[in-house]
């Protein structure tokens, strides 16, 4: 009787000691990564007599409990709570690209009590990355980049972010070149980071682009990446020509500078160009192809023909693959230098819708400054002016006019009645001025030839306009207006 129940005293002890001797606080333990390897921290409580027991730590992969890490050692665990650390050798896992060790697992034996807890959990400095990159990289400037490393659970800031940019465009054409360019910084106590990347003026809209971001700390390796766009129609020419008008037969001597880029411009330099002449029926009169010079200058000439149409030319510019980049006109006509200048303009510098009655002044002097008396004037209003290439002239839809002869002084004074033209301006509500236009002919007695001088006159609702531009379209109208 006695041996039963001795035995039935140390069954009932060792129950209650392995039922509930021992309990990890999961909340209160962690780890950190130092080095490649994990240092693990337990919260350990005991509430039975102090003992020494196994302590097992073991890291299983995602999919399954396999093992792929793990640590033990024996620990003398005294009542009450304490602290037992084990280092876990994770130098494999932590430096392979493609294994995130926030979503592993962590099992734990103390004793008789077991557990599993995730990585993310308990590991103490995770952070994930986010990259805030403007939407295009813009050829020959600049391309910021901002990155901010963050705790998964909190989004607290987390300094210290040892962070690589690396920009990788692949340039199309022979050989298929890689651009390559990499920058490094730390994250800060705000969790920022920024790195400027230099982007070289011969990437194109065709070449493909990558940027990767990486951040390591403390052995935990974040990766993020975003595609770089490339936007076409980048490369500009700035043309120059050396007159505004020409005849036919003269030469015309262009130039112009070839420049890549948005905010900042960057010359291209031995890149090949083709310039193109038409005239306005789009007919191709001339083309040469040529190649810009080191500082990016391209020129050309061309002798107009002496049976050349008059009107419009355009010179075009298409770089290597065949597009348009730059478009410049001149113009083509015949003339002659004159002896006299007109002179026309209203006698006043607006008309009121009262004030009908228009007067215009009209003058006439040599170039050396005496009068052009006794000559013929013929003042026309404009409705619509026209060049038609087909009749080599400008085609005028005329309205009213008036005709006289200048005083001793050169001078005549046209009047028009526009009363008509106010009325039909007074029913139209948005607008609030228009101009009309007007031509003055003037032809000299002595040797019958014709000189023009075209201008507006104006009429207005108003005297004085105030416009107003509010900053907030979407103000409540009883609110007082901020614009300016």
């Amino acid at each position: 009787m006695l041996r039963r129940s001795l035995l039935l005293f140390v069954l009932v002890l060792v129950c209650v000691f392995s039922g509930a001797a021992q309990s990890v606080d999961e909340a209160r333990s962690a780890a950190f990564i130092r080095g490649g390897d994990t240092i693990v921290t337990l919260n350990v409580a005991n509430s039975a007599a102090a003992r020494s027991v196994p302590v097992i730590v073991e890291v299983l992969s995602v999919s399954d409990d396999t093992v792929i890490a793990q640590t033990s050692t024996s620990v003398d665990l005294k009542p009450g709570e304490q602290s037992v650390e084990l280092t876990l050798p994770t130098k494999k896992i932590v430096d392979d690209p493609d294994v995130d060790i926030s979503w592993l697992r962590l099992r734990y034996r103390v004793g008789d009590t077991s557990g599993i807890v995730s990585m993310s959990q308990i590991v103490k400095g995770l952070f994930e990355l986010s990259v805030v990159s403007g939407e295009y990289v813009f050829t020959g400037s600049t391309h910021r980049v901002r990155v901010r490393a963050a705790d998964p659970i909190s989004d607290r800031p987390v300094e210290g972010v040892e962070v690589e940019v690396t920009a990788e465009i692949e340039l199309q054409g022979e050989g298929d070149e890689e651009y390559v360019v990499k920058r490094t910084a730390t994250t800060d106590a705000e969790g920022f980071a920024e790195v400027d990347l230099p982007v070289p003026a011969e990437i194109n809209a065709d070449d493909d682009g990558d940027l990767t971001v990486i951040g390591v700390r403390d052995g935990i390796r974040r990766e993020a990446e975003l595609d770089l766009r490339l936007p076409g129609g980048d490369r500009q020419m700035l043309m120059m020509v050396d007159r505004p008008i020409y005849q036919p037969g003269q030469m015309i001597n262009f130039r112009g500078l070839l420049l890549k880029g948005a905010s900042g411009k960057t010359v291209i330099a031995s890149s090949p160009v083709e310039f193109r002449i038409e005239d306005e029926d789009e007919t191709l009169m001339y083309r040469e192809k040529s190649v810009t010079s080191p500082f990016g200058i391209a020129a050309v000439s061309w002798q107009i023909p002496e049976s050349a149409k008059l009107g419009d030319y355009s010179i075009e510019i298409r770089d290597d693959s065949g597009e348009q980049i730059s478009r410049h006109y001149v113009k083509v006509s015949r003339y002659d230098l004159p002896n006299f200048i007109v002179n026309a303009k209203p006698t006043k510098p607006y008309y009121l819708p009262t004030e009908t009655q228009v007067e215009v002044e009209v003058r006439a002097e040599y170039l050396f400054g005496k009068p052009l008396p006794k000559g013929r004037v013929r003042v026309v209003r404009e409705k619509d002016r026209t060049w038609d290439s087909n009749q080599q002239k400008y085609v005028i839809d005329e309205g009213a006019s008036n005709e006289g002869e200048t005083d001793e002084t050169g001078k005549f004074v046209a009047k028009f009645d526009l009363k008509e033209e106010f009325e039909e301006f007074k029913e139209n509500s948005w607008r609030k001025y228009q101009d009309i236009k007007f031509t003055a002919y003037f032809t000299d007695p002595t040797t019958n030839r014709t000189e023009q001088r075209r201008f507006d006159v104006r009429y207005t609702k108003e005297p004085i306009h105030v416009y107003v531009q509010p900053t907030k379209r979407s103000e409540h109208a009883d609110l007082p207006v901020t614009g300016f």
